[in-house]
C-alpha cells in the first residue's frame, strides 16, 4: 500500500473537498482522485459516497481515517529513527519562504548547503501569505516556513524570532512628496496608498496603525509581491510601505525608482520569525534547519546598519 494513498485520503476526510484537499497535498485533483480510487481498490471497499458535497465517508472510510493517521505517524517515526540513529537527513521538506529576507536571514546559503550535505533530503518551497503558512505548519501542510508572524497564532506552532526590520513610506520620484525628507503621520490621512493583500502581516500591522491613529487611506491597489507595490509607487498610482532594505535599494543609484520619505508618529516594524510544529512534531530536517537559521542570525546588527537581527531565541510555543 502506497503511504501516499493514506495521506490523500487523510486529507480528503479532514478538507471533506477533493479541491481543498488537493490544494493541501500540492497535486491536481485528478491525481488525488485517481490516488484515493486506487487505494478503494486495493482494499475492495468504497470510502466516500460518490457526488455528495461536502464529501460524506462511508462506515468503511470513517473506520479508516484513524488507522491511516496512525499508519502514516509510525511510517514518520520510523525514517527518523533510523536516521537519527545514521546522521542522515532524507524525506522530503516542505518549507514556506518570505519574500525579501535574504538580505536579514541568509535562507539560501542555508538551503544550499542543506542540500549539498544531504542529498537524498528533497525541498519544496512555497510563497505565501504569513498567515496561512502559520496555519498550514499547524495542520502538516508545510514542515515550517519563515514568516512575518507579528499576530498570527496556531495551536501546536513554535515561533522563534530570527530578525527585524522597519518599514518607511516610499513615493514616486516625480512626486511632490519626494522633495520632504521626513512628514508627520497625519500628512498620510487620505492619501492613496498601495497595499499587500490580507494575510500579509504588514498589511495586519499597516491597517492597526491607521486604525489606532483614527487616520483613513485610499487602498487603490493590493499587491502580493513586494516588487509589484514598488513598481506600482515608482509608477505613480500612489504611496505605499515597504521593508527598509528593499526601499533604500530601489532609492539608490544614480537612477533611483523611489523616495524614501520617514514618517514621525508610524513606527512600524516587522519580525522575521521561523514556525515549526511543537516538540516532536518537528522532523528531523526541520530542527537541523531551524539550528542552522538561528546560528545565522545571532549577530546584533552593527552601528549604522539599517536592519537588525535578533539573538538566537528558545522556540516558544503559542496558542490563541
Amino acid at each position: 500500500m502506497d503511504p501516499r494513498q493514506l495521506r490523500h485520503f487523510v486529507s480528503l476526510a479532514e478538507e471533506r473537498s477533493f479541491t481543498r484537499a488537493a490544494v493541501r497535498e500540492f497535486i491536481v485533483q485528478s491525481g488525488l482522485s485517481s490516488s484515493v480510487r486506487g487505494l478503494e481498490a486495493e482494499l475492495g471497499v468504497e470510502l466516500y459516497i460518490k457526488g455528495t458535497r461536502p464529501v460524506r465517508l462511508t462506515a468503511e472510510g470513517d473506520a479508516l481515517v484513524p488507522a491511516a493517521r496512525y499508519a502514516l505517524e509510525a511510517l514518520a517515526a520510523t525514517y527518523q529513527v533510523v536516521n537519527a540513529v545514521s546522521g542522515r537527513l532524507s524525506g522530503h521538506l516542505r518549507m514556506g519562504v518570505f519574500q525579501s529576507v535574504d538580505h536579514l536571514v541568509p535562507i539560501s546559503t542555508i538551503l544550499a548547503r542543506l542540500i549539498n550535505e544531504y542529498p537524498s533530503l528533497e525541498l519544496t518551497l512555497h510563497q505565501l501569505p504569513s498567515l496561512d503558512m502559520v496555519h498550514m505548519v499547524a495542520s502538516g501542510q508545510l514542515d515550517c516556513a519563515i514568516v512575518s508572524a507579528s499576530s498570527h497564532r496556531a495551536n501546536g506552532v513554535a515561533i522563534s524570532s530570527l530578525a527585524e526590520e522597519p518599514f518607511d513610506l516610499v513615493a514616486s520620484v516625480d512626486s511632490a512628496l519626494a522633495k520632504q525628507r521626513e512628514i508627520d503621520f497625519s500628512a498620510l490621512d487620505g492619501a492613496r496608498f498601495i497595499e499587500t493583500a490580507p494575510g500579509f502581516a504588514s498589511r495586519t500591522l499597516s491597517d492597526a496603525a491607521f486604525t489606532s491613529a483614527r487616520y483613513e487611506r485610499q487602498i487603490v491597489c493590493e499587491a502580493s509581491e513586494w516588487s509589484m507595490v514598488a513598481d506600482l509607487v515608482a509608477a505613480g498610482v500612489g504611496v505605499g510601505l515597504l521593508p527598509r532594505g528593499m526601499a533604500e535599494q530601489a532609492s539608490a543609484g544614480t537612477e533611483p525608482r523611489l523616495a524614501v520619505i520617514r514618517v514621525r508618529g508610524l513606527d512600524i516594524t516587522r519580525r522575521i520569525d521561523l514556525a515549526v510544529p511543537r516538540g516532536q512534531a518537528a522532523s528531523p530536517a526541520t530542527r537541523e534547519l531551524a539550528r542552522r537559521l538561528h546560528a545565522a542570525t545571532t549577530r546584533r546588527a552593527k552601528p549604522g546598519e539599517t536592519t537588525r537581527r535578533k539573538p538566537a531565541s528558545r522556540p516558544r510555543t503559542t496558542r490563541h
